[in-house]
């Protein structure tokens, strides 16, 4: 950037991401939303991502989205730095936002070295948090710390959803004038309308059962077997309590379904594509949202999360809230004012505030009505715009001689 650039000038922005749709996770739907609301700001916006370029071509959307083969005979990284390269000159790009610390933010983090591009990373999950009980997290490998803690010394800066992404962000060596701390966003048109799907017909539900919900891809820290676990005594107290389970690779929880004898009161949707890979389809997460009565986010350690997409999806559906007393969840949620904390872990604590909210409708009520309110200030307009700014910064600083961000 020239040092005449006016700074409400439209940016030429990367971002930058080693997955992308109809690949579907956090990331991507995260990177999706905001090259969305970026474009409509009036920014000049490209997604860059290796892979796909073949498989995925009839994909499109309202931005332009760039996807290279591998180079035979290179490794990823190498084939990775090269076509990035290619993309920074191509599009005269301001600023490169790379989501992902690894392999993202390593990648980038080679082209800043000789371009001088301003560079903000966000990251995502288990590229930056450790869960050594359980094995989540590329820093518990050495040589992929150290290649993040790079990261860390380069990029201008980082941005954090919650709480614990700045602690990790800190742990991996990011110092804290680094890091900006950028929510994530919810696209309310998905739930200011009536998506005209019966979702209790299609997953035959009853109509006098109380629907409780849970969105997310199974993993194992997301808490999946305490939400199951806690059925059992949500049953014997609450028999009209019915659980839909939403994500793919959520079928290993049906062994466990069966062993409790609750094979009546769960359903299992298997993956369900999300309504960004084609605005036209259906949205059926959005009716089930709009269905149930209780949420829950039922993660189950620190880490576990950074702030759920789905549990603001929730908050702007008009879901009441059970979550775990989980960074992230404690970000957004307040005990007892637009929700129910339990905590992490514990299915019959799962399983109390479940039941408490079902059986106290005026907090149920009041719970529900002071989260959607409470959610409105997280559209994706006031995320992107948080961004730009952040964007700007880096830019600034990056021309800095011995930054120091």
């Amino acid at each position: 950037m020239s040092d005449s650039r006016k700074v409400d000038a439209p940016l030429n922005i990367i971002l930058y991401t080693n997955s992308f749709l109809p690949h579907v996770g956090g990331r991507e739907i995260v990177v999706y939303h905001l090259a969305k609301a970026l474009t409509e700001l009036g920014h000049n916006v490209r997604v860059v991502c290796p892979g796909g370029w073949w498989s995925h071509r009839k994909y499109t959307y309202d931005f332009k989205v760039v996807r290279w083969p591998k180079i035979p005979g290179l490794s990823t990284i190498q084939s990775s730095r090269i076509q990035l390269a290619i993309e920074i000159a191509r599009h005269r790009c301001d600023v490169i936002s790379a989501h992902a610390t690894y392999p993202a933010g390593y990648v980038a983090l080679f082209n800043k070295s000789y371009t001088g591009t301003a560079l903000v990373v966000t990251p995502h999950g288990e590229d930056i948090h450790v869960i050594p009980e359980i094995g989540h997290g590329l820093r518990l490998q050495p040589d992929l710390a150290e290649k993040i803690r790079q990261v860390m010394d380069v990029a201008e800066f980082k941005t954090a959803i919650s709480d614990s992404v700045v602690a990790s962000l800190l742990d991996a060596g990011a110092t804290r004038e680094s890091i900006v701390e950028i929510p994530n966003g919810v696209d309310f048109s998905r739930f200011d309308r009536d998506q005209g799907i019966d979702v209790r017909d299609r997953f035959n539900i009853p109509a006098d059962k109380h629907v409780l919900l849970t969105v997310g891809n199974y993993v194992r820290r997301r808490g999946h077997e305490e939400l199951v676990r806690a059925m059992a005594p949500i049953s014997q107290a609450r028999p009209d309590a019915h659980l839909v389970i939403v994500g793919r690779g959520t079928d290993v929880l049906q062994p466990l379904i069966d062993e409790l004898g609750i094979g009546d009161q769960v359903t299992l949707t298997g993956g369900v594509p999300p309504v960004e890979l084609n605005p036209t389809t259906e949205d059926l997460v959005a009716a089930l949202y709009q269905a149930s009565d209780v949420y829950v986010a039922p993660g189950m350690s620190e880490g576990s999360e950074g702030l759920s997409l789905a549990l603001l999806d929730a908050m702007a559906s008009g879901s009441a809230i059970v979550a775990t007393r989980i960074s992230g969840n404690r970000d957004v949620i307040i005990d007892d004012e637009n929700g129910v904390l339990v905590e992490p872990g514990d299915p019959q604590a799962i399983a109390d505030g479940v039941v408490r909210l079902l059986d106290e409708p005026e907090l149920l009520v009041r719970c529900r009505e002071r989260a959607l309110s409470d959610v409105q200030t997280y559209s994706w307009t006031r995320i992107a715009e948080q961004y730009v700014e952040t964007f700007r910064r880096a830019m600034v600083v990056s021309q800095q001689p011995n930054k120091a961000a």
